[in-house]
């Protein structure tokens, strides 16, 4: 084995992982604009006075 592949192995977790997070934030991000824009601007009750 080489001397530097356990560095890189560990760099590779440490870069999965942070791809990971970032990716379900940015899912939770959309997730939540999307619900934001489903909302009606006004609520109900007062679209039926």
């Amino acid at each position: 084995m080489k001397p530097g592949a356990e560095n890189r192995q560990k760099g590779g977790r440490a870069r999965a992982l942070a791809a990971l997070v970032l990716g379900l934030l940015i899912g939770a991000f959309f997730h939540y604009l999307l619900y934001r824009y489903s909302l009606p601007s006004k609520p109900f009750i007062y679209v039926a006075f």
